[in-house]
């Protein structure tokens, strides 16, 4: 996870409004569809080494927080 967010901005513009899949410092799949990238790394990964692998949702417009 902290891979996705050293690299958070170079994500954005390469892969902004999609779901992330990274492994080991290495983009593995995205889609912007959720369960379709499951598919994906299912079809790609064993359930064990799925376990493994952060996703996360990167968007193109990060979120503003009032605090």
């Amino acid at each position: 996870m902290k891979w996705l967010i050293e690299h958070y901005d170079n994500l954005r513009s390469k892969y902004g409004d999609q779901w992330v899949a990274v492994k080991e410092g290495k983009v593995l799949a995205s889609n912007s569809d959720y369960a379709r990238l499951l598919k994906i790394l299912e079809e790609m990964e064993s359930e064990a080494q799925i376990s493994r692998i952060a996703v996360d949702f990167i968007s193109v417009n990060p979120p503003n927080f009032l605090l």
